[in-house]
């Protein structure tokens, strides 16, 4: 079998036309505007709310709030924890709160958590498009698979996408969502009461506000200027040094192994598979590290699982249990366990923000393994489409340079959803508080994308090509032998 830079060279089997349509190709996805602009104009976003965030969350460490007027001589309960304003003249220290409906501090929570995906996923796809070019630029034969983690691999030359460059965009994706589990806590104000915790009459004012704590905003902007600044980093390296070495934006499998072709890349096509029969196999089976990934969520869920009846046996013993500790539509406070921490606002701030970091990280880090198995199932996708296309009319195909992906957006929510219920299930301040109810959500949630993957990755295709998820040297063979592209 002749190597791939040998078959490029032969002239092309169809006429001018097919040939420029190949440049058409070629050029569109390489320059890729749509990503390209998107991809920078998130960086530029993202930059600019970090510089906001840190911005606010400095001038509330800096100035102390005179108490709201809401608060004046009341009992309130925020994170477990209930404080007699009475005879106050001065809010918490490093914290800054506002009278609100029982919905405010979940919709900023529900908005700080949408908001940090995008962002982190825009970061992931500049990186994804610098690390599989320059991982063929390094190794000659290029990566085995489109789809490559940022945390399970890197570059060998320092750079952005090294792996100790992963390493710190892993602890600033960690604090970014610590920080927007944090962020917020919902204020609720039992009403007018002395200095005994005795209720006087029902609250003047609102019943509910809401408390920004200061760290954990200052925390939130700089994990995202992190980010960013990894990702201009990379950037420059894309439209700099690096240029040649890009090829496409494209995500696409099919693409990306055209160009590997086109680019005269050191791939083989496999001899000993040329006259066996094509693979139509599970991604489970035919990819060995996706049966890893689907482990590490199961794994996930047990914890979780653990964790849950951990949480309901303490709840029971401290009798939290009970209707009456539900106040409106608040569900936090039913089945919660509290278990004291420290004194000092510096241990209450600052270790409940890293605290409640190391936990939403590793949460994170079970949501991008559920992403990756997702991107393999994605790239087989692809090529199917692009294989029954050719099929169906060959002088007519050009590859997809783009597609709505319905696992992406599945996940996308997934991961969202999934960390800010997760900010109601824990919360870390004088009290280390585990509210049953919400810890009960995240489980059900990872239990269903557990399933889902398990699902997805066991099923095998019936029809259509020969299956590939990405995986290249199966893809050029599969190329040149059908002559796709008109190669």
């Amino acid at each position: 079998m002749q190597p791939v830079a040998a078959i490029k060279e032969r002239p092309l089997s169809r006429d001018n036309t097919a040939q420029g349509t190949v440049e058409a190709l070629s050029r569109a996805s390489l320059q890729r505007p749509d990503v390209r602009a998107w991809c920078s104009s998130m960086v530029f976003l993202s930059t600019s709310v970090s510089i906001g965030a840190m911005t606010c969350g400095a001038l509330i460490l800096k100035s102390r709030q005179v108490l709201p007027e809401f608060l004046n001589d009341t009992c309130a309960t925020a994170n477990g924890l209930e404080v007699v304003w009475t005879g106050i003249r001065k809010y918490k220290k490093n914290h800054f709160a506002f009278p609100s409906t029982a919905a405010s501090s979940m919709l900023i929570q529900v908005f700080a958590n949408i908001i940090i995906t995008l962002f982190l996923d825009a970061h992931a796809r500049v990186n994804f498009t610098a690390m599989l070019w320059l991982l063929q630029k390094e190794s000659g034969n290029g990566p085995r698979y489109n789809t490559n983690s940022r945390f399970l691999g890197g570059t060998k030359k320092f750079g952005p996408c090294h792996w100790t460059t992963n390493i710190v965009a892993a602890v600033a994706i960690a604090i970014g969502y610590g920080g927007a589990a944090t962020l917020t806590a919902r204020i609720h104000t039992s009403g007018i009461c002395d200095k005994e915790f005795n209720i006087l009459g029902p609250p003047i004012y609102t019943a509910w506000g809401v408390d920004i704590s200061g760290y954990p905003l200052v925390m939130l902007g700089g994990a995202l200027w992190v980010q960013s600044l990894i990702s201009i980093w990379t950037l420059i390296l894309i439209f700099g040094p690096e240029k040649k070495t890009i090829k496409t934006w494209s995500s696409d499998p099919v693409v990306n192994a055209v160009f590997m072709i086109l680019t005269g890349g050191m791939y083989f096509a496999d001899p000993r598979n040329h006259t066996q029969r094509p693979l139509r196999m599970s991604v489970y089976k035919q990819v060995s590290r996706v049966r890893w990934l689907v482990r590490v969520i199961w794994v996930a869920f047990a914890i979780l699982a653990t964790c849950l009846v951990i949480t309901a046996y303490f709840a029971k013993q401290q009798g939290s249990f009970a209707i009456d500790q539900i106040q409106g539509d608040d569900w936090t406070g039913f089945g919660f366990v509290q278990a004291p921490i420290g004194p000092t606002s510096l241990v209450t701030d600052w270790a409940g923000v890293l605290i409640q970091s190391g936990m939403s990280g590793l949460l994170a880090f079970f949501m991008h393994c559920a992403d990756v198995v997702a991107y393999f199932m994605n790239d087989d996708v692809s090529w199917q489409d692009a294989y029954s296309r050719y099929a169906e009319d060959p002088d007519a195909f050009v590859p997809k340079l783009w597609r709505f992906k319905w696992r992406n957006l599945v996940l996308f929510v997934a991961k969202s959803s999934i960390q800010w219920v997760f900010g109601y299930a824990t919360s870390v301040d004088a009290v280390f508080t585990v509210s049953f109810v919400p810890l009960a959500v995240v489980t059900t949630i990872m239990l269903l994308v557990a399933i889902t993957l398990e699902t997805m990755a066991r099923y095998k295709p019936h029809d259509g090509g020969p299956t590939t998820y990405g995986e290249f040297r199966l893809l050029i063979k599969y190329i040149t032998q059908h002559h796709l592209i008109w190669l």
